[in-house]
């Protein structure tokens, strides 16, 4: 998923390396040599050149000790094994997001535009060709979720991760806003499309539809 990854064996490697390499996310085993993953982690919180990182726990124990033992020791976040790949990586993207939106110094009263559509965050108004669109504050939410991941493939966990924060929801309610917003956005010169297996993009160019001709 164009992340790079780092790796270590035993926590005391892993806290080396993260201190020299300074990741932007930390996933962090429990049962692990040397030092474990609660230990590791209260290393990492108490050191000024890594007790800014998000750190997961990922582990079999998931006892609710275990889990208080966690966040006390300064965990953002913690997955039970086993666990599905989609969550994990939903979990990842959402921790990346806000990483990459604090180290870029990202605008959150700010407006969006995309092709004829303008998207003011600080109105909660969206505008397209210069006519204003009424959606819900859900679908706005939806939508600026999309142009804020503007021609990446985002997947239906993500887009409950990073619109509903984690609400217990199903895959449907994603399908079932999305058929509204598009339905909304019908003069929006550009389009949410579905990629059948991965997920969703908007895309930041208009895409000319393409028909196949006959060979002469």
């Amino acid at each position: 998923d164009d992340y790079t990854v780092i790796s270590a064996t035993d926590g005391d490697g892993g806290f080396q390396k993260a201190k020299i390499d300074q990741p932007d996310l930390i996933l962090l085993d429990i049962n692990m040599p040397k030092k474990n993953g609660i230990a590791t982690c209260e290393a990492l919180r108490t050191d000024n050149a890594t007790k800014h990182i998000p750190i997961i726990m990922l582990t079999a124990y998931g006892d609710v000790d275990t889990r208080t033992r966690s966040y006390l020791g300064g965990a953002d976040d913690f997955l039970d094994k086993p666990f599905h790949l989609e969550e994990l990586m939903a979990r990842v993207y959402s921790k990346m997001k806000r990483v990459i939106e604090a180290r870029d110094g990202i605008k959150k009263n700010a407006t969006i535009e995309c092709g004829n559509l303008v998207l003011n965050i600080d109105k909660i108004e969206v505008v397209v060709s210069g006519k204003i669109i009424p959606l819900s504050v859900l679908e706005f939410n939806l939508l600026r979720f999309f142009l804020e991941n503007i021609d990446r493939v985002v997947t239906r966990e993500m887009i409950l991760v990073g619109v509903w924060k984690g609400a217990d929801v199903n895959d449907r309610t994603v399908d079932t806003h999305l058929v509204s917003l598009r339905k909304r956005l019908l003069e929006f010169n550009r389009s949410i499309t579905t990629i059948y297996g991965a997920g969703y993009i908007l895309k930041s160019v208009e895409v000319a539809a393409v028909s196949e001709l006959p060979n002469d």
